[in-house]
């Protein structure tokens, strides 16, 4: 619980792109769901041109920077 913000995604790449500040990415496992306070951070970033996004896998964190990093 030290330093952590309840809400705030596991990861961040501070890097904008022409349709985003930056990228905010949730890590799930099994079928673990958003808290209110996840979702409550996640219209934040949406308000305020943060991408958010939430993965269940190696492969889909990594699909979800890659594409990220295409929007130019």
């Amino acid at each position: 619980k030290e330093g952590v913000v309840a809400g705030v995604a596991d990861l961040l790449l501070l890097k904008g792109n022409s349709e985003y500040h930056g990228l905010f990415i949730e890590m799930k496992i099994g079928d673990g769901e958003q808290s209110d306070s996840q979702i409550t951070f996640e219209k934040y970033c949406f308000e305020n041109k943060y991408q958010y996004v939430t993965c269940w896998s190696l492969t889909s964190f990594m699909d979800a920077v890659e594409n990220y990093l295409k929007i130019i």
